[in-house]
C-alpha cells in the first residue's frame, strides 16, 4: 500500500475469462477506495451484532450476501476495463438485492421491486452502451478509451457514453433515475443503508468518472451536459430531504443531493480539462467525505432505530437527549455535510466552488453563476435539514414512544465505540493536510495533474460558509419550522404526484409500453391470416385485370394508333347563280350557311339530273309528257 501511495501500481489479469478476460489494476484511487470500503464494511459488521441480536430474520442470509457484495465492491474499484467493471457491477446490483428485501414485508418487496427494477434496466442499457463503444474502438480497457477519447470525433461516443453512463448514474441515485434511493434506504437495515449510500452509490460515480476521464476529457459539451444533470440531482435532493419527515428518508435523499456535489467536480474536470485538477479534487475529497459522513450517520439512525422501532421524526423526538456520543456523531455530520468550516464538507466543498468560479472565469455564462447560487442554495438547504434531524432527536421535548423505550444504555460498549470513531474520523478527515495526503495520490485517476491547494480559510472561501449559514437559517425558520411543522408535529407536505416512479415510470413501463408492444404483437399474429384471407381477392382481381387486358390494349389502339381517320370534304360553292342566291339568303337571316348549302344542292342535282336525262326512261317520260301536251292543244285548239 504504501508503494502505491508512493506512485507506483500494480496490474493482475485472467485472460480469456468470458471472451475478453478480466484485467485489475491498484493505483492511488483504487487502493484509496479499498481501504475506505474495507473501513465501511468492518464498521457496520460491528454494529450489525447487536443490530440483529432482536433482529434475526435473515440474519445470516445478510451476512453472506453482505461478503459477496464486498468482493463484488471490490471488483468493481479495482478493474482495469469496462467489462471487468460490468461483470463485478452486475454481480454487485443483485447481491445487495438482498439488503433492501431483507424485511420481505409488502413495502420492503416493493422498495426491492424498484431498486432491481433500476438495476436490471441500467445494466441493459450499459451493455448496449458497451457493445457500442467496443464496436467503435474495439476494445473496452482504460488505456484504449483514454487513447479513443484523445483521437477520435467526440459526436461518435456521445451516444455509447450516455448509454453507459445511465446503468453507473442510476445506482449512484443521479436525476431522474434516483427513485430507488429515498424508498430502499428506509427499509433496509441501517448497516446495509450505511453501505448502500456510503459504498454502492460511489461505484455508480466511479463509473461515470472511468469514461469521463476516458472518453470526454477535456470535451466541454459532455461536461455541460454532465454539469446540468448534477445540478438537478443536487438541489432535488436537498428538496426532498427538507420535504421528508422519516429519519432514513431525509439521509437517503442527502445522499442523492450529496451525490450532485460529487458529478459538478466530475463535470468540472471534463469541462476544465488540464485546468481541472481542482475539480477533480473537489469530486474524490466529496467521494471520502460523503462516505464516511453517511457511514456515521446510518449507523446513528440504526441506533435510533433498535431501540424505538420507528424512524418517523415525531416518534423519535428527544430520543437523543442524554446521549453523548449519538449527539456529537449527528452534530458532526450535520456541520460536514452543511459545508461549515473545521468539518471535512467545508475543504471539499471548497474546492468545488473554486472550481465552479474558474470554470464561470473560464467561460463568462451567466448559466455558470446560476450554478454557483443553487450550490450555495442547496448548501444552505442541506444545513437546514440536517438541523431539523438534530433538533427533533436531541432538542425538542420527548414524545411518548421515547419515553416508553427500555430504560439502561441504548446501545452496547463495541456499538458506542463504532459511533465514536466514526465521529472522529469525521473530524480528522476535516484537517487540510490530511485531505491533500489521501487525494494528490488519486488525482491523476479523476482527470487532474498537481492539486494547487486554496487558502481555505481566507475571506472569499469563508465567504461561501456565511451564505451558507443565512440560507439555512431563512430555509429552516421559514420554510421547516413555518410550513412544515403544525402544533409541533413535523408535517409530509410533499405533493404525492410528484412521486416520479408512480406518476411517470410505472404507468409507462407497465401501462402505455406493454399495451404499445402487446398491440403491435396482435397485429403481427394476426398478419398470416389477414394475407390468407385476402390472397384469394387479391389474386382474383389480378387474372381478371390480365383476362381484361388484351381487349383493354386493343381498345386504346383503336383510340389512338388504329384509330379510323374520315378524309376531309372540300367544300363546293356552286355556281354564281347559287352562290348569289346563298349571299342574300345569309343576309336575310344574318347566318353564313347558305352559300354552301347551295351549293351542295346544286351539286347534288347536276350530278343526280345528269344521271336521270342519261337514261332510257327519262326519254319514255319526255315522250309521253310531248304526247300529253299535243293531245292537250288538239283538244283546245
Amino acid at each position: 500500500m504504501g508503494g502505491v501511495i508512493g506512485g507506483a501500481e500494480y496490474t493482475a489479469s485472467i485472460p480469456g475469462f468470458c471472451g475478453f478476460g478480466m484485467s485489475f489494476r491498484l493505483d492511488g484511487f483504487r487502493v484509496l477506495y479499498a481501504l475506505i470500503g474495507g473501513v465501511m464494511w468492518l464498521m457496520t459488521g460491528m454494529l450489525s451484532k447487536q443490530y440483529f441480536a432482536h433482529h434475526y430474520h435473515n440474519r445470516n442470509r445478510y451476512y453472506f450476501f453482505t461478503l459477496m457484495t464486498l468482493g463484488a465492491t471490490a471488483g468493481v474499484f479495482l478493474s482495469d476495463d469496462l467489462y471487468t467493471t460490468f461483470i463485478f457491477f452486475e454481480v454487485m446490483s443483485f447481491t445487495s438485492y438482498t439488503w433492501v428485501a431483507h424485511e420481505e414485508n409488502p413495502g420492503a418487496m416493493k422498495a426491492a421491486e424498484t431498486y432491481l427494477a433500476i438495476a436490471v434496466i441500467g445494466g441493459m442499457v450499459t451493455l448496449m452502451g458497451l457493445f457500442m463503444v467496443h464496436h467503435l474502438i474495439g476494445s473496452l480497457s482504460f488505456e484504449a478509451l483514454h487513447h479513443a477519447g484523445e483521437h477520435m470525433d467526440p459526436s461518435q461516443l456521445y451516444l455509447p457514453g450516455i448509454l453507459v453512463m445511465f446503468g453507473f448514474a442510476a445506482k449512484a441515485g443521479a436525476f431522474p433515475v434516483h427513485i430507488w434511493l429515498p424508498k430502499a434506504h428506509p427499509v433496509a437495515p441501517a448497516p446495509a443503508s450505511a453501505l448502500l449510500s456510503g459504498a454502492l452509490t460511489k461505484v455508480g460515480i466511479y463509473g461515470i468518472v472511468v469514461l469521463t476521464t476516458s472518453l470526454f476529457h477535456g470535451d466541454e459539451a459532455w461536461g455541460n451536459m454532465l454539469l446540468v444533470l448534477a445540478v438537478a440531482t443536487m438541489f432535488g435532493g436537498a428538496l426532498l430531504a427538507v420535504f421528508a419527515v422519516d429519519l432514513k428518508r431525509i439521509l437517503a435523499s442527502s445522499s442523492m443531493s450529496q451525490i450532485g456535489f460529487v458529478l459538478i467536480g466530475v463535470a468540472l474536470s471534463a469541462a476544465l480539462g488540464e485546468e481541472g485538477s481542482i475539480a477533480a479534487a473537489g469530486a474524490i475529497y466529496h467521494m471520502m467525505n460523503h462516505s464516511i459522513l453517511k457511514l456515521g450517520l446510518f449507523m446513528g439512525a440504526g441506533a435510533v432505530y433498535m431501540n424505538l422501532h420507528a424512524l418517523d421524526l415525531n416518534k423519535l423526538r428527544g430520543f437523543g437527549r442524554k446521549k453523548p456520543v449519538l449527539a456529537v456523531l449527528f452534530a458532526f455530520g450535520g456541520l460536514g455535510l452543511g459545508g461549515i468550516p473545521l468539518w471535512n464538507g467545508y475543504l471539499s466543498k471548497t474546492l468545488l466552488h473554486e472550481a465552479i468560479l474558474e470554470y464561470a472565469h473560464h467561460t463568462g455564462s451567466m448559466w455558470i453563476s446560476g450554478v454557483e447560487w443553487i450550490f450555495m442554495l442547496t448548501g444552505g438547504m442541506t444545513l437546514a435539514y440536517m438541523t431539523k434531524i438534530f433538533v427533533a432527536l436531541f432538542l425538542d421535548k420527548p414524545g411518548e414512544e421515547s419515553l416508553k423505550s427500555k430504560k439502561g444504555s441504548y446501545a452496547t460498549l463495541l456499538s458506542r465505540v463504532v459511533l465514536a470513531l466514526s465521529a472522529l474520523l469525521i473530524l480528522v478527515m476535516g484537517i487540510p493536510g490530511v485531505m491533500a495526503r489521501f487525494v494528490e495520490p488519486a488525482l491523476f485517476f479523476a482527470g487532474g495533474s498537481h492539486l494547487h491547494i486554496p487558502h481555505f480559510f481566507a475571506w472569499e472561501a469563508l465567504k461561501g460558509a456565511v451564505i451558507t449559514l443565512c440560507v439555512a437559517s431563512v430555509v429552516y425558520f421559514g420554510l421547516i419550522r413555518g410550513l412544515l411543522m403544525k402544533n409541533g408535529r413535523y408535517l409530509d407536505r410533499w405533493p404525492a404526484r410528484l412521486d416520479l416512479e408512480n406518476t411517470l415510470y410505472r404507468p409507462i413501463l407497465l401501462g402505455f409500453l406493454p399495451g404499445l408492444f402487446g398491440g403491435v404483437a396482435k397485429l403481427l399474429s394476426a398478419l398470416p391470416d389477414l394475407v390468407f384471407r385476402a390472397l384469394p381477392w387479391v389474386f382474383g382481381a389480378i387474372f381478371r385485370f390480365l383476362c381484361d387486358l388484351p381487349d383493354r390494349i386493343l381498345l386504346v389502339l383503336r383510340k389512338t394508333v388504329l384509330r379510323e381517320v374520315k378524309p376531309k370534304v372540300a367544300i363546293h360553292k356552286g355556281s354564281l347563280v347559287s352562290e348569289t342566291l346563298g349571299h342574300v339568303a345569309n343576309r336575310l337571316t344574318h347566318t353564313n350557311r347558305f352559300v354552301v348549302y347551295y351549293g351542295s344542292v346544286e351539286k347534288w342535282m347536276r350530278e343526280n339530273v345528269s344521271e336521270i336525262g342519261s337514261g332510257f326512261s327519262f326519254a319514255l317520260l319526255l315522250t309521253c309528257l310531248g304526247l300529253c301536251v299535243t293531245l292537250i292543244g288538239l283538244l283546245l285548239f
